[in-house]
């Protein structure tokens, strides 16, 4: 590589996120979005989900710098539960951004399956038990709680980014410590935690993005479609007038999250399917994750 192709590959990297959040959905990656806009030295952009690898590369590596070209130097995070999901996007990211640093949230895997499936059963309008709704997913496609399998994707990680740079934040942990959660993200990211967390301390013990139900299944399923077209675009200020109106959205037309807790038969037909990858886990953290997540 010459001088100036190194010097052009920094200046790449200077434009472009240095923390990368590539999963998973359902594990507060919108309250670690909802964190970093609040802190002062965290940029974020409008955009929660850039799905730039993987799915939006093609519009170049300028259509993904140009969401973080007004950070100021501060550090900028790209958060994306999508990326652990698509084959080759963490080899894509380490030659990218080399030196990022990045976050995997987990949780619970039959909570995060579960939780996913009943969002997205909701999303279509589909009216069901959770158990119900489990019982016809093992039914018709099994393979579909295979993607709260963990432990490949975390060893990838390791093994691209090094153990020092990557942090690995337990949904759990965050439910029951919120202060000493966010401070143990903070201070993996060298960012300073102390008087950020005595300001804001109550806004991070708030939960974000509960699952709901449309109201109206008809109307939500236009709006998701217009949605999806408008973030298609591609366009920053779009993004920006979409989130303005989205909690509008879901007081008048999303009900409250109801009431959905797995039985034991399902639990059990669940535990079956995670129980060696959470062992597997648990050896790669240094942590009894199966007392915490398997056992009722």
């Amino acid at each position: 590589m010459t001088e100036n192709e190194l010097k052009a590959r920094r200046s790449d990297v200077d434009e472009l996120p240095n923390i990368i959040v590539p999963g998973y959905a359902r594990s507060g990656t919108t309250w670690l979005y909802n964190m970093f806009k609040m802190h002062p030295d965290v940029f974020v952009p409008n955009r929660k989900e850039m799905n730039y690898f993987g799915k939006n590369d093609h519009r170049g590596i300028s259509w993904y710098k140009d969401y973080y070209r007004n950070n100021d130097g501060k550090d900028a995070c790209d958060i994306s539960p999508g990326y652990v999901h698509r084959d080759g996007v963490a080899e894509d990211i380490k030659r990218t951004i080399p030196d990022a640093k990045i976050i995997l949230m987990l949780r619970n895997p039959v909570h995060r399956a579960t939780s996913a499936l009943f969002r997205t059963r909701s999303d279509e309008g589909v009216v069901g038990d959770i158990n119900e709704l489990i019982r016809r997913q093992l039914s018709a496609d099994p393979t579909y709680f295979n993607n709260s399998l963990y432990s490949e994707t975390v060893k990838k990680y390791i093994s691209l980014f090094g153990q020092d740079n990557v942090h690995f934040a337990i949904y759990e942990d965050l439910t029951d410590e919120p202060y000493y959660y966010t401070r143990s993200i903070l201070d993996f990211l060298n960012i300073e935690s102390e008087y950020f967390l005595s300001e804001k301390k109550k806004a991070l013990q708030e939960k974000v993005n509960p699952t709901r139900r449309p109201t109206i299944p008809k109307f939500h399923d236009k709006l998701q479609t217009l949605n999806q077209r408008l973030r298609f675009l591609g366009n920053e200020h779009i993004d920006k007038t979409v989130n303005l109106f989205k909690p509008l959205y879901f007081m008048m037309f999303m009900s409250q999250k109801e009431k959905n807790i797995v039985d034991e038969k399902h639990f059990r037909k669940l535990k079956e399917i995670y129980w060696e990858d959470v062992e597997e886990l648990g050896t790669i953290l240094n942590r009894d994750l199966v007392q915490l997540w398997l056992s009722r």
